[in-house]
């Protein structure tokens, strides 16, 4: 079942609740595939600095979602300027990351509303922004 979500610019009162989304989405995701110290490391209280940070960044947009104007945040999106990678591989006739100026970094949404619709139109309003 796909909901609708009201998508907004991140403010520095979501860091908390974008630290936790952040965490919470990690230990989902990785817990038993990466260190549990690697999970650790992403405890909302450790990571509030490096939020607040990305968020008063003017090259990067963070964008949260919500099911209404004033509800809790259920998720959100993280992107920029192309950050330096280590890709090795060239697919023939694919783009290389050299010929794109932004891309998405994170997206992450609670696991309520995971599968809902929310990290498309997280996503879906990046690209919109960025077109």
């Amino acid at each position: 079942m796909t909901l609708s979500y009201h998508i907004r610019p991140a403010v520095l009162d979501d860091a908390l609740e974008i630290a936790e989304i952040h965490y919470l989405g990690w230990k989902l995701a990785y817990e038993g595939v990466v260190t549990a110290a690697q999970i650790e490391a992403k405890r909302p209280e450790q990571r509030l600095d490096s939020w607040r940070h990305k968020m008063t960044d003017t090259a990067n947009m963070v964008l949260v979602g919500s099911e209404q104007p004033e509800g809790p945040l259920l998720g959100f999106i993280y992107g920029g300027p192309v950050l330096a990678h280590d890709v090795t591989r060239e697919i023939p006739g694919a783009p290389k990351l050299g010929d794109f100026d932004c891309e998405i970094n994170i997206v992450h949404c609670r696991h309520a509303v995971q599968g809902k619709g929310l990290g498309r139109a997280l996503i879906g309003a990046m690209a919109h922004h960025w077109q």
